[in-house]
């Protein structure tokens, strides 16, 4: 591990050479390489987690190219997690980058175990409870995201509170009404991109072992109104 290349992190105070050590053997699991997942990756990588696991099995489109800014027009037709994966690797050559270029099912159990982090990065509510479901089952955390139009939420389940997705969201009201849906509802560049900073933040945070994460909190981001709250989660069907 070279050092200088992390020195401006390096020495923020409470971080330091042993927390850098330990983020070069951290192993996240990003799942989508759309809007949340292109700076994800990207800082996950650029910060120095050591292994990091990019899975999509959707091809650039001409519509991602807004606000998915690793992907280039001559990139349209070829495989995010794969364009992807060698870009990263191409800015930083010691992390270890795997891309799987298919659809996550929710049957890649042994996928998840093998990771200390997964990050959801998807646009639709059945991928979402499908590793919502496999990270309750390996106990691995999760670092959850969903952006549409200005707005943004983001919390971390399946960690020390052991809250899962149904405890965050109605699920029925989010079938009923599309929301968090950037296909349905549209999605501005920058709540993607700010919305991706944040869960990668939470994420290094997590694989670091440091305090003040969204464990057991929802955070919702309206940036057109420039509004944050964040909310205490709950168990679904606990007495308030």
């Amino acid at each position: 591990m070279n050092l200088s290349r992390y020195a401006k992190q390096v020495i923020v105070e409470g971080f330091g050479a042993g927390s850098q050590a330990r983020l070069s053997k951290g192993r996240a699991l990003i799942i989508g390489a759309g809007g949340l997942g292109t700076p994800v990756a990207t800082l996950l990588a650029a910060t120095g987690v050591g292994n990091i696991t990019i899975v999509d099995g959707d091809l650039v489109e001409h519509s991602n190219l807004h606000r998915q800014f690793h992907y280039f027009p001559t990139d349209v037709g070829m495989s995010k997690a794969a364009v992807l994966s060698s870009r990263l690797a191409t800015q930083n050559p010691e992390v270890r980058l795997r891309a799987i270029t298919k659809r996550f099912t929710g049957a890649e159990k042994d996928l998840v175990d093998r990771h200390d982090i997964v990050c959801d990065c998807t646009d639709n509510l059945e991928a979402r409870i499908a590793i919502d479901k496999a990270c309750g089952s390996a106990g691995v955390p999760l670092v959850f995201a969903a952006v549409r139009e200005w707005v943004g939420y983001l919390t971390v389940l399946h960690h020390h509170h052991c809250f899962s997705l149904s405890d965050a969201f109605d699920l029925e009201a989010y079938y009923a009404d599309a929301v968090m849906n950037c296909e349905e509802a549209g999605i501005m560049p920058s709540t993607a991109m700010v919305l991706g900073g944040m869960q990668a933040n939470e994420a290094l945070k997590v694989l670091l072992g440091r305090g003040g994460s969204l464990d057991g909190k929802l955070l919702c981001v309206d940036l057109n109104q420039h509004v944050h709250r964040v909310f205490r989660l709950r168990k679904h069907g606990a007495q308030r």
